[in-house]
Parts: structure tokens; C-alpha cells; sequence
């Protein structure tokens, strides 16, 4: 018998839920605004949502709740959630058991991201995957084998949050220096308030790709993707997010950047580099993929 699974992509701004079958296919979904989930508190709101869809659905074989936060070895608890009030500290996995029969996991979105990813580009899904993505922050999952990496407390692949030496910007996470305050698109927006007001931000690299600013972005880019290539030597590397689908990102340039910081003649020579194709429904299939996977 077939299995249908709950899967939430809870964002800044919106929340997307939706029933994914086994077989990968969204029968339904819908997008919520997430400050209207919090407005009574983030988890009695998300409470509400998923025992609304799990009365219309009827049964289901499990609950997948991917979120922009740090989340704990057993998926449980969201350990800290800077852009989304409310939920750092939360033990959302507890809260959803109250209103679904059903197992109930809390995943780092970008882990259930890369899983989408492997399987709809056809990589091996036994093999070792990194996956950085470069959305308004860093984003990082690590799959080897076949199951995500989590390490002993829950927060592998935090490569946004590796320090910098020399450096003084503040970080959400409050840290100071942190990869992605100068490698994501937190920073694109900054440079492009401050440096050029004139041009949409989705014009960035069509009319200034050559600009200094934007220069030592896509360096900070690449050498993110190479120091987690160097230490790791996985088998592929997935990019995503959306500074690589902006319009005039130069793909096969930025390549050639991350190979310049390889370690030579290994991981350079053998590097398989992918670009994410994701698309909206991409953190709901990754949570029924993980779900299937246990």
C-alpha cells in the first residue's frame, strides 16, 4: 500500500505544506504566510496548520518540518532560528505529536533540500553529496551514504558560520566574521544599496559582475564550496540557492573559481559540481525522501 506524507518548508516569509506520496508526487499544497502562523506564537500556529491538513487528509505515514535553523542530533527540537521569531528553543517535534498519529521529524531545510536534489539529478543516492547553498545566507548540508550527516549534536555543515580571520562584520548567530555575512545575499544587498541604488538587486551580476564588490563576493562564494571540498573530498557537490539562479551568474566561471582554491591534484581534478534545479515544491520532496529513508 502506498504511504502519504505531511511536509512543511517553514521560511522567513512563507510556509509551504503539502501531501507527498512515495512515489514523490505532490497531491496537494499550499503556502502560508509565517508571521500569520506566529501571530498567536509560531508553534501553537504551525499546531493549528498540521492538525487542520491532517483532518482533511485523513491518514498519514509521517510528519517532515524543514526549517532555516540549527536543529538537535534527534530531530526534534529547533536549537536556533534567527529569522523566524519564536522558534529557537522550540520543541516542535513534541508540540506535533499532540495533534497527529503519526512520526513527526525536524530537519535543517537545506538537509531535505539536498535530498531533492540528489534524487532529481540523478546522483547516486549511496554515494558522499555537499551541498552549499547561497540564498540570503550559507546554507550547508552533507549526506555520506545515503543519510544525512548531522553530527554529534545536530548542527554539521554550518559552513556559513566558519570564522574569517580579519574580519569585523556582526552575524545574525552573533558571532562576528562569519562566512556568510560576506558570501551571501544578505551582503549582495548591502553592496548594492550602498554602491549601486540604481539597479534592481536581480540585475546585480548583468550590470556590474566586473565590480570590485561583487568580485570579492564570488571569491567568499567559491572559496566556501572549496574549503568544503578540501576537507571533506566528497564524491559531488550540489550549488543552489538564489544568487547561482540569478540572471548573468557566470556558471561555468564560477567553476573554474572554486577549482583555482582546490587543493591540487586532488580534490581539483575529480571535482563534480552541480547546480541545483530547485523548485518550490524541492523541500517537500526532500521530506518525504527523508521521512522513506528513517
Amino acid at each position: 500500500m502506498s504511504k502519504q506524507y505531511l511536509c512543511l518548508d517553514i521560511g522567513g516569509t512563507n510556509t509551504r505544506i503539502g501531501v507527498v506520496s512515495d512515489g514523490l508526487g505532490v497531491t496537494a499544497s499550499a503556502i502560508e504566510s509565517t508571521p500569520a502562523l506566529a501571530r498567536d506564537g509560531i508553534g501553537a500556529g504551525l499546531q493549528g496548520l498540521v492538525a487542520s491538513w491532517a483532518a482533511r487528509v485523513g491518514a498519514i505515514d509521517g510528519v517532515a518540518v524543514g526549517v532555516p535553523a540549527t536543529v538537535d542530533a534527534a530531530c526534534r527540537t529547533v536549537l536556533q532560528a534567527p529569522n523566524v521569531t519564536g522558534l529557537s528553543g522550540l520543541a516542535l517535534a513534541d508540540l506535533l505529536d499532540e495533534v497527529v498519529d503519526a512520526a513527526v521529524l525536524v530537519e535543517k531545510d537545506v538537509n531535505l533540500l539536498v535530498l531533492s536534489d540528489i534524487h532529481d539529478l540523478g546522483i547516486d543516492p549511496q554515494t558522499s553529496v555537499a551541498g552549499v547553498y547561497f540564498g540570503t545566507g550559507v546554507g550547508n548540508a552533507l549526506v555520506l551514504g545515503g543519510r544525512v550527516w548531522h553530527g554529534a549534536h545536530g548542527v554539521a555543515g554550518e559552513l556559513g558560520h566558519v570564522p574569517q580571520l580579519g574580519r569585523s562584520e556582526r552575524c545574525g548567530c552573533g558571532n562576528v566574521g562569519c562566512l556568510e555575512c560576506f558570501g551571501g545575499g544578505h551582503h549582495l544587498a548591502s553592496v548594492m544599496g550602498q554602491r549601486y541604488p540604481e539597479t534592481p538587486i536581480g540585475q546585480a551580476f548583468v550590470r556590474h559582475a566586473d565590480a570590485p564588490e561583487l568580485q570579492e563576493l564570488l571569491d567568499a562564494m567559491a572559496i566556501a564550496v572549496a574549503t568544503e571540498a578540501n576537507i571533506l573530498d566528497p564524491q559531488e557537490v550540489i550549488v543552489g540557492g538564489g544568487l547561482p539562479l540569478m540572471e548573468g551568474f557566470d556558471r561555468e566561471g564560477f567553476v573554474e573559481r572554486v577549482r583555482g582554491f582546490l587543493r591540487k591534484p586532488y580534490p581539483a581534478q575529480t571535482l563534480s559540481l552541480h547546480y541545483s534545479r530547485q523548485g518550490q515544491l524541492s523541500g517537500l520532496i526532500g521530506g518525504a525522501l527523508r521521512l522513506a529513508r528513517g
